[in-house]
């Protein structure tokens, strides 16, 4: 057993920063490769890139805009045969997440869109947005938790209804 974190980012001023933090169970790790060997492996990345620019902007003079992403990707590796696979009616949390609207082919700055969701017989919403050509949300994807379902459930029509 082991603990085990790994985090690195990267600041144009700071450089590169990395920490490690976790837990291992019945796992080996051989450096220099950091090659892992276990029954089951699971590895989340969010990257969060940011930049600035100055300039004028929609009649703005010497305006700061930041534009910055947060992808995530999560990978899951599991060995066959181990006894971690999921049974079939196991339920996972089911997240609804709009990001962009498009297609609004008037802009008007006076009028604000919003995009509600009902889905697993819970309501959201997202916070009223500005359509600049296109509306872009940027809650927090916490928001749009819709409790819990199967897979099962979830493919098929007839028992999900995702308005």
């Amino acid at each position: 057993q082991g603990d085990l974190n790994p985090s690195l980012s990267y600041d144009s001023v700071k450089g590169f920063e990395s920490r490690f933090h976790g837990n291992l169970t019945d796992t080996d790790i051989w450096p220099p490769l950091w090659m892992i060997f276990t029954k089951q492996f699971e590895l989340g990345i969010v990257l969060k890139p940011t930049i600035l620019m100055r300039g004028d902007f929609a009649g703005l003079e010497r305006a700061t805009m930041k534009i910055e992403g947060r992808p995530y990707m999560n990978i899951s590796i599991t060995r066959e045969g181990n006894g971690t696979e999921a049974p079939v009616d196991a339920t996972t949390p089911l997240t609804i997440y709009p990001m962009r609207v498009m297609g609004i082919n008037t802009v008007d700055f006076n009028k604000r869109y919003k995009v509600k969701i009902s889905a697993n017989g819970q309501d959201v919403e997202t916070s009223p947005q500005v359509n600049w050509g296109q509306v872009e949300f940027r809650d927090h994807v916490s928001n749009f938790a819709c409790g819990e379902l199967s897979e099962k459930a979830l493919l098929n029509p007839a028992l999900t209804n995702i308005t």
